[in-house]
């Protein structure tokens, strides 16, 4: 028998076939009006945290809400209401990326890929929490298993949503082509839309 004790979650989401392109559109439409230049060296774009604001992406939120809810009590948490404290959206070109960090002040973030990615090599990476499997020597150390990775990478579709513990250290590789755009979020227990 094997055991799997304090395992960090991450919770994939899906976006049907019949809403990506209608939340594609809302964010074409708002992220026009939000994005500016940046002086952070590795990111071209950036909005400002309150994008979860914005009246045009208010069906997304409802519906974003709801299943991250449905996510959190599959994992067996008694949450039955959130608050997106803040939610941004990075634009990055060619070469650009996101160093290795995570979210402070809040309790799950995630990610979403609204629009087509062509680039599938500038995924997210996450790494593995515990401080002794990056220093101890065993057999299989780095291989890809999930009791010996030390990193795991998702390659996002358009569409997809991770939500993950925001304690979780992640980075994002270079984009080799074109764009890629995503929206980040950080949500607490409580309060509400």
């Amino acid at each position: 028998m094997i055991h799997s004790l304090f395992p960090t979650p991450i919770i994939e989401i899906n976006t049907p076939e019949n809403l990506k392109d209608t939340f594609s559109n809302m964010f074409k439409d708002a992220l026009d009006d939000h994005f500016q230049d940046t002086t952070n060296s590795t990111i071209s774009k950036q909005t400002l945290s309150n994008l979860h604001h914005d009246k045009r992406l208010y069906k997304f939120f409802v519906w974003l809400d709801m299943k991250i809810r449905e996510g959190i009590k599959e994992l067996g948490y008694s949450v039955d209401v959130i608050e997106f404290r803040d939610c941004w959206a990075n634009k990055m070109l060619k070469n650009e990326y996101v160093n290795s960090h995570n979210h402070s002040n809040s309790w799950l973030s995630g990610v979403y890929y609204p629009f087509e990615i062509e680039d599938i090599s500038s995924g997210i990476t996450f790494f593995d929490p515990r401080p002794a499997n990056t220093t101890m020597i065993f057999p299989g150390a780095g291989s890809k298993g999930d009791f010996t990775a030390q990193d795991k990478t998702f390659e996002p579709k358009q569409g997809t949503i991770y939500v993950f513990p925001s304690w979780l250290w992640h980075s994002v590789r270079p984009v080799i082509k074109d764009e890629r755009i995503s929206v980040s979020f950080n949500i607490v227990p409580g309060g509400g839309l």
